[in-house]
């Protein structure tokens, strides 16, 4: 979830709607014209942890995730976190 609200907050910072969605991939082809790079720089993060949010988040079969996948999570949440960050530092 921390992934989706830096990028929303990214959202907000460059003035555009929010859409109701947890589609990391969504959001940052939404952010594409003012970040180019973003999609590119992060596409597997953005895939992978919509997945995993997806799956989790929602009742019914999901697989179990392990410890190793838990850290990846979190350094994928991580990676976008700091290129928002970067961003928005950027933009003062």
């Amino acid at each position: 979830q921390i992934a989706e609200k830096y990028l929303k907050a990214l959202v907000i910072f460059v003035k555009l709607e929010v859409e109701k969605t947890h589609d990391l991939l969504k959001l940052s082809l939404k952010l594409e014209f003012f970040f180019p790079e973003i999609t590119q720089q992060l596409k597997n993060e953005l895939t992978e942890l919509t997945r995993y949010y997806i799956e989790t988040r929602y009742p019914g079969d999901y697989p179990e995730f392990y410890w190793k996948q838990c850290q990846e999570a979190y350094e994928m949440a991580k990676k976008i976190k700091d290129f928002v960050v970067d961003k928005l530092g950027t933009a003062s």
